[in-house]
């Protein structure tokens, strides 16, 4: 790895069903990452170009379906292309959620992260692989865990539920990921310590000896409200940078190889 990386978490809200809106939005906070020193890699929530579906599908199954199947998108598609010019123009490498089409399954759904370099190509994907409570109406399971070689150092990725089993993060390390991020739409009242997010992520950090950038997403859609919390993790299990907000945050930290 690199001796020093970098690194910011952006905890933002999503504007449900827009991604354009929410490609802006990523811009914002792309800028004030800038003003701060910059980043040598910005990790984004789960979900970012269309929000979560939980709490929404019980109103009208089929009409909330339709629109969901509809705003997902290949890749490279408009969304994703949006973040590859984001990726040159501030020079960094960029981790983000995104719900995904599948590339020839017609309304076929990936919950993805999907890793894009500073010369704006996507140079790595990673379908979420394990599909919690009204997530397996929409979503087909990934079955890989991939490492992908960066200048930074090796990065992996997991999606949400992937880190509440200490499994796929040791498959990753044992393939020789060095920073592993998370993006997360993990919402409050989950477990009754609302502090176990920081203690899983700590863990997962430790247990595998790397870097850990973790980022939930805040704001509501429905009755689902996000409990933010998002937290940078050190080999030792170390907090390097948390919030302890459910309010839109920043999170920057250096890691030091």
């Amino acid at each position: 790895m690199k001796n020093r990386v970098r690194v910011a978490a952006v905890q933002m809200g999503v504007r449900w069903l827009d991604p354009e809106a929410n490609a802006a939005r990523m811009g914002e906070a792309m800028e004030k990452i800038k003003a701060q020193g910059g980043a040598d890699l910005v990790v984004f929530p789960e979900l970012a170009n269309s929000g979560y579906l939980k709490g929404r599908e019980s109103k009208d199954f089929a009409h909330f379906s339709r629109q969901y199947v509809a705003v997902a998108e290949k890749i490279p598609g408009p969304f994703t292309e949006a973040l590859c010019q984001l990726a040159r123009k501030y020079g960094a490498y960029i981790v983000s959620g995104l719900l995904e089409a599948h590339p020839q399954v017609t309304g076929t759904l990936y919950n993805s992260a999907i890793l894009i370099s500073p010369a704006g190509q996507v140079v790595g994907l990673h379908h979420k692989a394990h599909i919690p409570a009204e997530e397996k109406h929409y979503f087909y399971p990934g079955n890989t865990a991939e490492v992908f070689a960066t200048d930074l150092g090796n990065i992996g990725m997991m999606v949400c539920a992937d880190n509440s089993f200490p499994e796929p993060a040791r498959v990753l390390s044992l393939k020789g990921a060095e920073i592993i991020c998370v993006p997360y739409n993990r919402p409050q009242g989950l477990y009754p310590d609302p502090d176990q997010i920081y203690r899983l992520i700590s863990c997962r950090a430790c247990e595998n000896s790397n870097f850990f950038v973790a980022v939930n997403r805040v704001g509501s859609e429905d009755n689902v409200v996000f409990e933010g919390k998002s937290c940078i993790c050190g080999p030792g299990g170390e907090i390097l940078a948390l919030s302890e907000s459910d309010s839109e945050d920043l999170l920057c930290a250096t890691l030091e190889a």
